[in-house]
């Protein structure tokens, strides 16, 4: 965010550097907390005798993930724009005048803010004694990766969760990647967008609790595919294009999609012993990412296969016309990993 802010000050001949130096940043910060925030939070949870409360930590997570998010998404849509600013002041009697230029980096200020106050909450923040770790055992980095991996292979259940989680998440990111589409295809009104954005942020605050009765009274695999059969008629749902009521088929998919990540990070970290937990956890992050980078890029193939310059608007039809796949891919895999799941696990247990 300081590389952001810098940029202008230092002139245009610097732009591009500072980006590239902010992605690198960004994509590093990614990279150490790749499951190492997860497995230091669960493992303090054990080694206190806690680890039965995980679910419940789960819970609050997400729903204070929810309530932000909405927050955060209203209050940078407004501070963006210098005219509501303005109107903002004249309600107090204040003759700002702002103008675009002003306040345009005013969300990544106030993000380099939130930055700030997090590493000093982190500077805070006090291992837990009697917690493990892969470096205590004197195994280097890289060989820790490539036992975890080795491990990994050989067993079913985690590698059936990881599996599970990069067919489901990839399914559902490429309609959230999409959803200005899909609300323009579906017929709404553009001005209503950022409204219905934050409508699904909230999904999240009733997924939550619904996550934690779900693994307490659910195994995996039946959650799973509870879980499966709602982002499938989700996607079936989204693939209708139904004008206006279509909107409610967002609602499965942003509700099975928050269950996953609960459901997924329950049962992972309840079958990883401690010394695994932080590179399986990466593992499972690397393999989402990957699998959604994949199936973006053959969407967007089917997008360009799909395109008629001909039509009124091409890209909206050539969407239209490509979602009625993402029903299909989900189907296929989902029949895949029935097959695994019979071959490699006793589901029934």
């Amino acid at each position: 965010m300081g590389l952001l802010l810098s940029a202008p000050l230092l002139g245009t001949g610097f732009l591009i550097t500072c980006i590239l130096l902010n992605r690198i940043l960004s994509g590093a910060a990614e990279a150490s907390a790749s499951g190492a925030d997860e497995a230091l939070a669960y493992d303090s949870l054990a080694a206190l005798g806690r680890a039965d409360r995980w679910p419940l930590l789960l819970e609050k997570l997400g729903r204070y993930q929810s309530l932000a998010f909405v927050f955060s998404s209203i209050a940078g849509a407004l501070i963006y724009d210098a005219g509501a600013l303005n109107k903002i002041g004249s309600w107090f009697g204040a003759d700002w005048n702002l103008l675009p230029e002003s306040t345009r980096l005013l969300p990544v200020v106030l993000t380099l803010i939130s930055a700030v106050t997090l590493f000093m909450a982190c500077l805070g923040f006090r291992d837990v004694e009697h917690v493990q770790r892969a470096s205590d055992e004197g195994i280097d980095t890289w060989q820790q990766i490539r036992e975890t991996g080795k491990w990994l292979l050989r067993s079913p259940m985690p590698l059936a969760l990881i599996a599970c989680a990069l067919v489901y998440d990839s399914a559902v990111r490429i309609v959230l990647t999409f959803t200005s589409s899909y609300y323009r295809l579906i017929d709404l009104p553009e001005a209503s967008y950022g409204l219905w954005g934050s409508g699904f942020a909230l999904i999240g605050f009733f997924a939550a609790p619904a996550g934690r009765r779900l693994v307490h009274s659910l195994n995996a695999s039946r959650s799973l595919a509870l879980i499966g059969a709602m982002l499938l008629g989700g996607l079936i749902g989204v693939a209708m294009a139904i004008p206006v009521w279509g909107l409610l088929f967002v609602i499965p998919l942003g509700f099975g999609f928050y269950l996953l990540n609960f459901v997924v990070s329950h049962h992972l970290n309840a079958v990883v012993e401690s010394k695994r937990r932080a590179t399986v956890l990466s593992f499972k992050g690397l393999a989402t990412n990957l699998s959604y980078g994949f199936l973006g890029t053959a969407f967007a193939g089917l997008l360009a296969y799909q395109h008629d310059a001909s039509r009124a608007d091409p890209a909206t039809a050539a969407f239209g016309a490509s979602l009625p796949w993402l029903s299909v891919y989900f189907f296929i895999s989902l029949g895949f990993l029935y097959l695994f799941a019979r071959k490699r696990l006793n589901i029934t247990n």
